[in-house]
């Protein structure tokens, strides 16, 4: 006779709750945006592979929504505290995030060329590369 043991998980779901969740983990990009925000997403996926080599994550937030490349689950909360944290009233607003959970730059629009430049000056981003290269 075979017997047949299944089993449930019954450890929770991990969610973030805020930006400095991430600290360590990722670099961040902040778009405010309540007019057109999937404009800035479409813009956000046609980049995906500049942003996942640099270990970006990217939310959108617009009218008590987020939109984010974040694989996991973002808490209830989570839109609120970045917006109290992060929004000055002034859209668009973009806003990168380092690891170290500085904040880095703040602008007026999406310029990959300048956010990625900026990430690629960072001491951090430069031992990443250097270990890239090396393997």
């Amino acid at each position: 006779m075979v017997m047949v043991v299944m089993t449930t998980s019954t450890m929770p779901v991990y969610s973030i709750e805020q930006i400095s969740d991430l600290r360590w983990d990722a670099r961040i990009i902040l778009v405010f945006a309540s007019e057109e925000p999937n404009l800035y997403v479409d813009q956000l996926k046609q980049v995906n592979d500049a942003i996942e080599e640099r270990d970006i994550y990217w939310f959108v937030l617009s009218d008590n929504k987020t939109q984010t490349n974040y694989p996991k689950q973002l808490d209830t909360n989570f839109f609120s505290n970045t917006k109290d944290k992060y929004d000055s009233g002034v859209e668009p607003k973009v806003i990168l995030i380092g690891k170290d959970g500085y904040i880095k730059e703040s602008s007026n629009d999406l310029n990959f060329i300048n956010i990625f430049d900026l990430i690629d000056a960072m001491p951090m981003r430069q031992f990443e590369m250097k270990q890239q290269k090396d393997y």
